[in-house]
């Protein structure tokens, strides 16, 4: 389910991080952290080996992401066995696969910022099954091990400071199921003890200052709407369709599910020990991090909740389990033999999975459409020298479905942020540098767009980009094409290069062609052609009104593709050529690639007359038609895509 994401490029506070810690030692990870709003050196160690091991740093860390979280789902299988004081296989398969597809644990899995919580939730989990087996056996190593877990919790994360919490949960169930609270079961206070020590000096740690919660009614609410959905979601998709208003959708989701947890306690089931628990350990870990943060950071970051959604799993596990068992003993079982417990469990099971599947999936093809620019620009940067500069026109800051489904709050992408570059994206992408500048340039014509999309990058006006782009020896231009977002390299300027023979066009006596190259893809033709003002040629106010034209056609003479507009998608009129240097345009003739000979014709023209400017090689010879004639190489195994 989440093994696309191992193909996602690092952005936002991932490629932030990357650029953090360059030139960090291993030391550094652990007193270098006053540009940092957390003490978390473990966080910082995996961005370091992300760096160390450059364009292969994304696909490790995404893996590990990924590889942590299967862990913790196994981890909490035998954490719920533990719990339950019994061995069921149902149940620990329903207990693992509720907390593998739960929907909230997406972004901390997808998104390797979300490791550092991963990493406190495995050492919380395994210094809690260190803990049982300790209480269970005495043995001394058990006690070193649960507290050394305890401290590495820590480490990676805050909220590992409710490792004491688990391992009281534990013996709160161990109580529950004797009917007496044993005197070692103060022991937890031993693994409480480091967590109080690191309290104490966590506020004398040089860092920066992290987001803090705002402490109003309003935000406090908010907070805890969103924390009684991730209890309440299966219940919350639905009764979205039948009530008003998300707020109102999640508030009866709560109470039907709070009505199903007192039903199920009152009915004395055999899972009561194990809903309890669940119920416990979720308000346990919940607790600091919806006191600590903001509203707006939670719904952003639900990241910061991947620890309790621990007992969210537990509690579902044991509501489906005890539904089971109520319907076989009201005759479900007599009156259909298939409806036998193991079945119905098995169906409760697998329905509250398709939930978290159904949004993993629908999020996930989210992330991969919209991080799709980052891979663009890092791998159309790799092919220019360092010394070069990228213009990134519109890079989406934020993107999301117009209309909110579910969970209630932000379901789409954070891609950039003030504090992140263009340069960093390379960096974290690469392991190389380039210089890139991210600017916004708004044009009068936008298609209808599928969902909401914020442009990033520094605001730049009509009279300011000739400027800039006459300064980038690569543009690349993030547009919407086909319901969904294309990042296109449509050119830049470069020093001039020498060519010989006729591969020089003059237009007009004033503008040359002076190269070109026709490249087949699997939607059409890239026609890529270099630009240049006549030596000594002043600019002509005359040319902002000249195109491009660019027609494909087939061997009966039929047209099938064509693409007019001045330089670099008709952001660079022809007017504003800089004089020597060279412009290169590339653009996108959408067709059918043919394995059978087409023709790519090429000119210029004025779009106010229809007029063409007269076409002359350089040995004085008139073109026909005005335009140059280009044999298109054909269509040829598998074509890459037209970028």
């Amino acid at each position: 389910m989440y093994w696309p994401s191992v193909q996602l490029p690092l952005a936002f506070d991932d490629a932030w991080s990357v650029r953090l810690v360059d030139g960090y030692t291993l030391g550094d990870a652990f007193v270098r952290t006053e540009n940092f709003g957390y003490y978390r050196p473990l966080y910082l160690l995996g961005y370091m080996l992300a760096r160390a091991l450059g364009p292969a740093g994304p696909f490790v860390l995404h893996a590990l992401c990924l590889i942590v979280h299967s862990a913790n789902a196994v981890l909490l299988t035998r954490l719920a066995r533990a719990l339950a004081g019994r061995s069921d296989a149902g149940m620990e398969l329903a207990v693992g696969l509720l907390y593998a597809l739960n929907p909230f644990v997406f972004q901390a899995v997808a998104l390797p910022a979300g490791l550092n919580h991963l990493l406190a939730c495995l050492f919380t989990l395994s210094a809690t099954l260190s803990y049982v087996a300790a209480r269970q056996s005495g043995r001394a190593r058990y006690w070193a091990i649960s507290l050394a877990l305890a401290v590495l919790s820590f480490l990676a994360n805050e909220i590992g400071v409710v490792a004491a919490g688990f391992c009281l949960v534990y013996e709160i169930s161990r109580a529950w199921r004797l009917r007496r609270w044993e005197r070692h079961a103060w022991s937890f206070i031993a693994v409480a003890a480091p967590g109080v020590v690191y309290l104490l000096i966590y506020p004398l740690i040089p860092k920066g200052a992290p987001p803090e919660a705002v402490q109003t009614l309003s935000d406090f609410l908010q907070r805890a709407l969103y924390a009684a959905q991730m209890l309440a979601y299966p219940f919350a998709a639905l009764t979205k369709p039948v009530v008003a208003g998300n707020e109102a959708a999640v508030m009866a989701a709560a109470g039907m599910t709070a009505a199903a947890c007192v039903a199920v306690v009152v009915a004395r089931s055999r899972w009561n020990v194990l809903l309890v628990a669940g119920l416990l350990a979720f308000a346990g870990a919940a607790a600091p991090p919806l006191a600590r943060l903001s509203a707006d950071y939670v719904l952003n970051a639900p990241r910061a909740l991947y620890v309790p959604l621990a007992g969210v799993a537990l509690v579902w596990a044991a509501l489906a389990l005890a539904l089971a068992d109520v319907m076989t003993r009201a005759g479900c079982g007599r009156r259909i033999k298939l409806l036998s417990t193991p079945a119905l469990r098995a169906v409760g099971v697998a329905l509250l999975c398709a939930l978290g599947a159904a949004h993993v999936g629908s999020q996930l093809s989210l992330h991969v459409r919209v991080h799709a620019p980052i891979t663009a620009l890092v791998q159309t940067a790799l092919t220019m020298p360092p010394d070069q500069r990228m213009l990134v026109l519109n890079m989406p800051e934020w993107v999301a479905p117009k209309a909110r489904r579910f969970p209630v709050g932000s379901e789409g992408v954070i891609v950039m942020a003030p504090y992140v570059g263009g340069d960093d994206l390379v960096l974290a992408n690469a392991g190389q540098r380039r210089d890139v500048q991210l600017a916004q340039f708004s044009t009068p014509f936008q298609p209808g767009l599928s969902y909401v999309y914020h442009p990033w990058g520094e605001q730049m006006e009509a009279g300011a980009l000739p400027a800039a782009l006459t300064m980038a020896a690569r543009v690349m231009w993030v547009r919407y094409f086909t319901d969904t977002l294309r990042a296109d390299w449509v050119g830049g300027v470069e020093p001039p290069a020498v060519f010989e023979g006729d591969a020089q066009v003059a237009f007009g006596g004033a503008l040359y062609l002076v190269a070109h190259h026709t490249q087949p893809c699997r939607s059409g033709w890239i026609l890529a052609t270099r630009w240049r003002r006549a030596p000594g040629a002043q600019p002509d106010p005359s040319q902002a009104t000249l195109s491009l034209f660019a027609q494909v056609y087939d061997a009966q003479g039929a047209l099938i593709a064509q693409q007019d507009g001045a330089l670099l998608s008709g952001l660079l009129g022809f007017q504003a050529l800089p004089a020597g240097r060279d412009a290169v345009d590339r653009r996108w003739l959408m067709g059918s690639p043919s394995t059978a000979p087409v023709t790519i014709w090429v000119g210029l023209y004025d779009y106010q007359t229809g007029q063409r400017l007269p076409a002359v090689r350089s040995d004085g010879a008139a073109l026909e038609h005005d335009a140059l004639q280009l044999a298109a190489p054909l269509a040829a195994g598998d074509l890459p895509e037209c970028r």
